[in-house]
């Protein structure tokens, strides 16, 4: 069974399709079938139609008398058709009609070539099929005296098969990636998520591929194209972005330093982070992270403990080298934003900090990181001890007392804060990320970081913890400290009720007996306190990664609402339908009135929202040149090898037997031994010898 080209169908039980195929393909007997009574039954054969042609192109195909094919879309209704002499306001007005024309006639539009009177404006356009020689178009002319176009051409006959109805979402126009496909890619990526996966994301989230707009080379492709655009004015573009923020959140404190128009140093600290750093800032700890942008730069948080005992950033900065001046032009912006010094300054070894510490911050006490210290033992203990005996353990004990002093115990707690934190950011960046783009990709982390804190609150707030002890104390406890330094301080209550009783407090040379109901407020460290930041730090502006305008929130609305009636809707497929028939109704609608911008200009504009940044008006801020720190390597995006790390694989390996030679050695296993290894490259070569023997033979006896 067959399609006709007269839209009928006609039974074929009687004629054998594959003898038919044979005389017509092979050249068999040409009596076997009366052709001319069957001239669609030959159409069919000829194209493959039995097994591979649409049927839309059966439908749509059509043959002059000379045998030229053409295919006319016959199934578009005349209403969405073009028509000749018709009036278009504007060349945009009468693209957005042929594309819908097109849409439903299973091919895709491009633009041609304009014409143009001599000194004046334009006086010809030509919309086409996307096929490079077809011939299928329509043709405008500007009407004299008016600024509108008229039709007054028209070329339905296309030379090709239209598009498959299964395949619409592998044509160019449904290629084209929208607005919310884009700002998806761009979204994730600030999450550390590449085009590659966005889009398997994305395909998963709407039910199939077939559902995405675009393929993976576009994801890529949008990706490549927004770092081109953002180019060398990267800098420019960040420094801009901090000085417009400025503007709009007085609080919000940056500073750099350029040195041949390029940039070398960058500091900035929000409000949130400087209401932290004034409640939970009597301990610093900062260190250096490698590979979070293509120029090298060096990222620097600043990093305390809040008063859930969680990881809190202070502020941050982007150093090109690290050497005593920019560490010391880093601490001197901290302080400036800040105003005051820390108790407590942590850091790692490096000299250049050590240095600057001293100088910038006098009046606060410089230690060394546990963390890097017990990382380098290795490199001083030697391996044979450190392996064979209990002696890691033993020092780990003494290192690591529980029996603390409280002196002792208020370092303990920041101990490898820095290096928590450091591994927090690199998890959304990337060491071929802009700057913009690792802007971007640390606005995603603090807003994660603060929005944890912000949980922490709640259930600090919301629930009720349980209660060990019939101490009135305890309660009181519960009610000033957040949940996590309330179950510290519930442990001791508890085990105070076990050992001891207090009947007395001392105060001002005197005792005073009474039964203690509270803690003394002067025990009371009011950074473990609830609630110690200011509520107005819970708005929306203070949040990374919102656009504020009115456009968004009634976008946002907007989604919302929908999520809502498909949730509503979705066990209901009568009202469901419904419901999507008034939402495609509607669309068609508003569609209809809006403009068609031009793609140029609707690119720019759409890499400044997602990116939110400007177009900066003069490039006064480069770049930097790539740096070589000591993170970085000798090549670009090798990281140095510490001594400890070269101490371990060098130092005196194990004696062990090798199960495949029986040597005892500390060179090679049976994995790697050379004996084996030279018995499986003789016996490879023994069989590709064989195997030429053999083909050698084969062709001889031919």
């Amino acid at each position: 069974m067959v399609n006709g080209s007269d839209g009928e169908t006609q039974q074929h039980d009687d004629i054998n399709v594959d003898v038919v195929y044979e005389s017509i393909v092979n050249g068999g007997n040409m009596d076997v079938v009366p052709f001319e009574d069957y001239p669609e039954l030959v159409l069919c054969i000829l194209w493959g139609a039995s097994n591979s042609l649409g049927e839309s192109e059966l439908v749509n195909y059509h043959e002059s008398p000379n045998g030229t094919s053409w295919w006319i879309p016959d199934h578009v209704a005349e209403e969405f058709k073009p028509v000749e002499g018709s009036l278009w306001g504007s060349i945009e007005e009468a693209f957005a009609m042929y594309e819908r024309y097109a849409e439903k006639a299973d091919f895709c539009v491009r633009k041609s070539s304009s014409k143009y009177r001599k000194g004046q404006d334009m006086s010809h356009k030509y919309f086409l099929c996307h096929k490079e020689d077809c011939k299928a178009r329509i043709k405008l002319s500007k009407v004299k005296g008016s600024d509108c176009f008229r039709l007054y051409g028209f070329e339905e006959k296309h030379n090709h098969p239209l598009i498959d109805e299964y395949n619409k979402h592998l044509s160019r126009s449904r290629r084209q990636l929208t607005f919310q496909d884009q700002l998806f890619i761009q979204t994730v990526s600030t999450n550390n998520i590449g085009a590659t996966k966005a889009y398997k994301l994305r395909a998963a989230m709407k039910g199939g591929y077939n559902k995405v707009c675009g393929t993976v080379v576009d994801y890529q492709n949008f990706k490549k194209n927004i770092n081109l655009y953002i180019g060398n004015r990267d800098a420019q573009m960040l420094v801009d972005k901090f000085r417009n923020r400025a503007k709009c959140l007085p609080e919000f404190s940056f500073d750099y330093k350029t040195e041949n128009n390029e940039l070398i140093c960058l500091f900035w600290a929000d409000e949130t982070v400087k209401c932290n750093y004034k409640v939970f800032g009597d301990v610093l700890a900062f260190d250096a992270t490698y590979s979070t942008n293509k120029y090298n730069m060096v990222f620097v948080p600043f990093t305390g403990v809040d008063n859930h005992n969680r990881c809190v950033t202070f502020g941050a900065g982007l150093l090109l080298n690290e050497n005593i001046p920019s560490y010391s032009w880093l601490l001197k912006v901290f302080l400036k934003a800040h105003n005051k010094q820390p108790s407590l300054v942590l850091t790692d070894e490096d000299p250049s900090m050590k240095k600057a510490v001293k100088t910038e911050m006098p009046n606060s006490q410089h230690q060394l990181c546990m963390w890097h210290i017990m990382k380098k033992l290795p490199l001083k203990v030697c391996g044979d001890i450190l392996d064979n005996t209990d002696f890691r353990i033993r020092l780990h004990k003494l290192v690591w007392n529980v029996f603390l002093r409280p002196k002792e115990f208020e370092e303990r707690w920041t101990t490898s804060r820095f290096e928590s934190s450091n591994s927090f950011f690199r998890v959304f960046s990337h060491k071929l990320h802009t700057l913009v783009q690792f802007m971007l990709c640390f606005e995603t982390a603090m807003e994660k970081q603060r929005h944890a804190q912000r949980v922490l609150n709640d259930h600090t707030s919301t629930t009720c913890p349980t209660l060990i002890t019939p101490h009135a104390i305890e309660t009181h406890a519960s009610k000033i400290y957040t949940r996590t330094m309330f179950l510290k301080v519930q442990r001791e209550i508890y085990r105070g009720s076990w050992s001891c009783s207090q009947t007395s407090v001392t105060k001002d040379g005197g005792n005073e007996n009474k039964n203690v109901q509270e803690i003394p407020k002067e025990y009371i460290s009011k950074r473990w306190r609830r609630d110690v930041l200011p509520r107005h730090l819970l708005h929306d502006k203070h949040r990374y990664g919102r656009r504020n305008d009115e456009a968004d929130k009634i976008a946002t609305e907007a989604f919302e609402n929908l999520e809502l009636c498909f949730s509503r809707l979705r066990n209901n497929p009568e009202k469901l339908s419904d419901f999507v028939s008034k939402l495609n109704k509607l669309t068609e609608d508003t569609l209809a009135d809006l403009p068609n911008i031009s793609g140029k200009e609707d690119k720019e504009v759409v890499y400044q929202e997602l990116l939110g940044v400007t177009e900066p008006e003069e490039l006064t801020i480069l770049p930097p040149t790539p740096a070589k720190n000591k993170g970085s390597g000798t090549h670009t995006g090798k990281r140095l090898v510490n001594p400890g790390e070269k101490h371990v694989k060098k130092r005196k390996r194990q004696m062990r037997e090798c199960k495949w030679c029986h040597e005892v050695q500390d060179k090679h296993d049976s994995r790697n031994c050379p004996d084996r290894l030279a018995k499986l490259v003789a016996e490879s070569a023994s069989k590709r010898a064989k195997l030429a023997a053999d083909k050698a033979a084969n062709q001889s006896a031919i």
